[in-house]
């Protein structure tokens, strides 16, 4: 395989990490939600092509002696903003809106799934071309 097809899985292991953390945050939001003065946060919304740009630019590190550790590339955390003016407050100057996360909520398990789908369907295609089929 291409170093463009492995950082090509690498990405959307990555993509699959993120929308995992943007769940427990999500979660972390409805749990908190009578909880005063709670401002609900979200992660920051990721760009794909960037990502695939820069992935692709980079020059891979390569090993010169045989008895020289394996490279590892960085792996960074994914960035949480805080509401800074919510669409709705309580009372108690809670502002998580339920209806709204559960939104969130459902759009973030369909992109877990729709990119599931795709890692799968990925390497299924990889080993039919293994094979030869």
């Amino acid at each position: 395989m291409s170093d463009s097809k492995t950082n090509l899985m690498q990405l959307m292991a990555r993509r699959m990490d993120y929308l995992g953390d943007r769940h427990k945050v999500l979660a972390q939001n409805v749990a908190n939600a009578d909880t005063p003065n709670y401002r609900p946060s979200d992660l920051r919304q990721q760009n794909f092509l960037q990502a695939m740009k820069e992935a692709n630019s980079r020059q891979p590190l390569a090993m010169t002696q045989p008895n020289h550790l394996a490279p590892v590339s960085p792996q960074t955390k994914f960035a949480t903003d805080k509401e800074k003016k919510p669409y709705e407050t309580s009372l108690s100057k809670n502002g998580v809106v339920l209806e709204e996360q559960m939104m969130k909520m459902t759009q973030n398990q369909s992109d877990y799934t729709l990119n599931a789908e795709l890692y799968n369907r990925y390497t299924a295609l990889s080993k039919m071309v293994l094979r030869g089929q």
